[in-house]
């Protein structure tokens, strides 16, 4: 008798462990699009356990019996809470987090939301940037922030732009703010890396930077990859630069002539300038202008899990200056590596690296730019054997006395740089909210 009841028992128990738990798959795609979303974390409603997708999206979880609903959270989208079907099969779709970004500004050591600030800073996102072709930071703010002043001393793509914010703070002294790039005071970084640009204008927000931030500071915050698929971002463009001359015109050859005739009486007018002058009639600013040709080729990666997400890129930027004998080619690499290594430690590595090799236009006393301004109409730079005229020679008649097409030959600014930096950031939550 007793051991009837023992085996009663047993299968008793058995038939409830089987009975404990089940099993429930399913799939998570994005609503916007379709696509599975790897790496999403589906946890029991108000537990700790649970799983991630896999590359397809798909899941499979083992949850007691007792369960009712599962929990799905994943970065830039908005958590969902679904209900457990009888079936144990679930297709769900996340929305994305528009507002998670986009109202995120970063200040100093921490990032608040708009609604949190009362100083002057001004956020351009990198949907703004994307449609500047340049290879300078200064550059792509221009016309993107309000009481932001850029601009270009010159048509040489290597002369540094002059930005100013709310106007210049000293006579003396210089107007550049100061520019943080992911934390590192004065860090370089590629446009095409840009995930962001904050620009704080007041003494409230540039406080944390002390008198170094007197004109303003930028902050640039780079891009880094984003748990989900994998995305490969190939692109590229060309653009075309030309010198602005505004309102400002020179004289041509017979202008010129007409105008000399109100400083002379007729007679002296024959001797000084007499009418073959009018033979020669240089122009010498498109002799010392072009149309500057812009190329820039860029490859991205980024993508991850839930605890590794990456972003790695390459770029290629050409440009010629719109003077001539001018310009810049520059190859950048960037890689941005954030892993969580525990649910309270996380580890995020940054490397850049550039090369960069520069001409700038060298032609001796006044440059092209001065030239093509003062150098006369009635001046030929060429010998009648086609060789260039140094300027000096009898007869002719600008006041420099300088053919900068004579110094382009002899004269030469190249340059090559490489630079590379790096940066290892380890973040502690102490407690929810505190790093």
């Amino acid at each position: 008798m007793l051991q009837i009841f023992i085996q009663a028992m047993a299968i008793l128990f058995v038939s409830v462990v089987h009975a404990q738990v089940r099993t429930v798959s399913g799939t998570v795609t994005a609503k916007e699009d379709g696509q599975p979303l790897s790496g999403v974390t589906v946890l029991i409603k108000g537990t700790s356990q649970g799983g991630n997708t896999d590359e397809n999206g798909q899941f499979t979880i083992t949850v007691p019996e007792d369960a009712r609903e599962l929990e799905f959270r994943y970065i830039g989208y908005l958590s969902q809470t679904v209900a457990i079907s009888t079936t144990g099969m679930l297709n769900v779709a996340l929305e994305a987090d528009a507002n998670e970004l986009s109202e995120v500004v970063v200040v100093g050591y921490t990032a608040k939301q708009v609604s949190e600030l009362s100083s002057s800073v001004s956020v351009v996102s990198g949907e703004k940037l994307r449609d500047v072709t340049s290879n300078d930071v200064s550059s792509m703010l221009q016309g993107k922030a309000p009481g932001v002043i850029v601009s270009s001393p010159s048509g040489d793509p290597n002369a540094t732009p002059s930005v100013t914010i709310r106007g210049s703070s000293s006579i003396t002294a210089g107007s550049e703010p100061l520019y943080v790039v992911d934390g590192i005071i004065g860090g370089t970084a590629n446009p095409n890396d840009i995930e962001s640009m904050t620009v704080l204008k007041d003494a409230a927000a540039t406080g944390l930077y002390g008198s170094r931030a007197g004109n303003g500071v930028i902050i640039i915050t780079t891009k880094s990859g984003k748990a989900g698929k994998t995305q490969v971002n190939v692109n590229a463009t060309t653009g075309f630069n030309n010198a602005s001359m505004g309102n400002f015109q020179v004289m041509n050859s017979q202008q010129l002539y007409d105008y000399h005739k109100t400083f002379f009486t007729p007679q002296d007018f024959a001797t000084q300038r007499p009418a073959s002058l009018l033979e020669t009639n240089t122009n010498w600013h498109d002799l010392a202008f072009r149309t500057g040709m812009t190329q820039n080729y860029l490859v991205s990666v980024s993508g991850g899990s839930e605890r590794t997400q990456v972003y790695v890129s390459g770029n290629f930027y050409d440009e010629e200056g719109t003077v001539r004998h001018s310009g810049n080619r520059t190859y950048n690499l960037r890689a941005n590596v954030t892993q969580s290594l525990s649910d309270k430690l996380k580890l995020t590595v940054r490397l850049d690296g550039s090369y960069r090799n520069t001409e700038t236009e060298a032609s001796g006393n006044y440059g092209a730019i001065i030239g093509s301004t003062r150098n006369l109409p009635w001046d030929n730079p060429f010998n009648p054997d086609g060789s260039i005229k140094m300027g000096t020679e009898e007869g002719w008649l600008g006041r420099e006395r300088d053919n900068f097409l004579h110094g382009w030959q002899f004269n030469f600014d190249k340059g090559r740089r490489m630079a590379t930096t790096g940066d290892v950031k380890l973040d502690y939550t102490i407690v929810e909210g505190l790093t």
